[in-house]
C-alpha cells in the first residue's frame, strides 16, 4: 500500500498527540520530510517514516538516560568504595573496577614514594616499639623516685600503682580508638 501521507503539521501532530512546536521541534531535528513547505505550501510526511524515526529518538533517548544512569552509579558507588563501603566496590562493572583499582594502586604507590602512606604493619611494629620503651621507663619511674628523690616505701607503692593503672587505661583508650577509627582490616 502507499504510504500514508499527511499534508498538514497539525495532522501529524494530532496523530502523534503532541503540539504544533514539538513536530516543529522534531522537524528541525531531523524527521524525515517528504515535501518541504513553502510559499504557502505546507509541509508532506510519511507517517510511517515519521513514527520510525521518533522510535528510533526514543531509544536513542532511553540509550543516553541508561548510560547517564550507570555513569551516575559508578559515580555514587566509587564514593561509597571511597567512604568504605564495600557494596560500592562490588556494585562496580568488571572494566570500571579494573580501571579503579589500577588508578588507586598507581595513587597509593606515590603516596608511598611521597612519604605520605605507610603500611599498617609498619605502623604497628614502631608503636609497639615506642610503647614498650615507654612502658619500660615508667616501671622503672617507681624505683627511680626511691632512689633519687628519697620516696618512702608507700610513696613508691602509691606511684607504682598510679603508673600501672595509667598503663591499662592507655591500652583500653588505644584499643578503642583502634576499633572505632580504622576499618576492621586495619585494626587487625
Amino acid at each position: 500500500p502507499p504510504p500514508e501521507l499527511f499534508k498538514a503539521t497539525s495532522e501529524l501532530a494530532q496523530a502523534f498527540g503532541v503540539s504544533l512546536p514539538t513536530v516543529d521541534r522534531w522537524r528541525e531535528d531531523g524527521m524525515p520530510v517528504v515535501r518541504a513547505g513553502s510559499n504557502g505550501k505546507g509541509y508532506e510526511f510519511d507517517l510511517e517514516a515519521c513514527r520510525a524515526w521518533r522510535l528510533e529518538q526514543d531509544r536513542a533517548a532511553e540509550k543516553a538516560e541508561a548510560e547517564k544512569q550507570e555513569r551516575i552509579r559508578q559515580f555514587q558507588a566509587q564514593l561509597d568504595l571511597e567512604g568504605g563501603e564495600a557494596e560500592g566496590e562490588d556494585a562496580l562493572p568488571f572494566k570500571a573496577r579494573k580501571e579503579f583499582y589500577a588508578a588507586e594502586w598507581e595513587r597509593m604507590r606515590v603516596a608511598r614514594e611521597r612519604g605520605k602512606l605507610v603500611e599498617a604493619s609498619d605502623v604497628r611494629q614502631i608503636n609497639g616499639k615506642v610503647f614498650a620503651f615507654l612502658s619500660d621507663r615508667l616501671q622503672s619511674l617507681p624505683d627511680y623516685l626511691e632512689r633519687v628523690c628519697g620516696m618512702t616505701p608507700d610513696q613508691v607503692g602509691a606511684v607504682a600503682a598510679a603508673v600501672d593503672e595509667w598503663q591499662d587505661q592507655l591500652a583500653d583508650d588505644l584499643e578503642q580508638t583502634i576499633r572505632h577509627d580504622l576499618p576492621a582490616e586495619a585494626a587487625e
